[in-house]
């Protein structure tokens, strides 16, 4: 998705993380659900936003 650069900036500057989420940001939870580490969660949202869920 293409944002131009001073609305990008306004929403990064927002964020607590100050960035946006890559996809190691999102392939690294989903990689953890999948393994024994995790066999004990259930019944959670995982948000990766950087915070970002919590401002907006």
């Amino acid at each position: 998705m293409y944002w131009p650069d001073a609305a990008r900036a306004q929403v990064i500057e927002k964020i607590p993380t100050r960035r946006l989420a890559t996809f190691d940001d999102v392939s690294s939870t989903v990689l953890y659900l999948a393994a024994d580490a995790a066999s004990m969660v259930n019944g959670h949202n995982f948000v990766v936003d950087g915070g970002a869920s919590v401002v907006f």
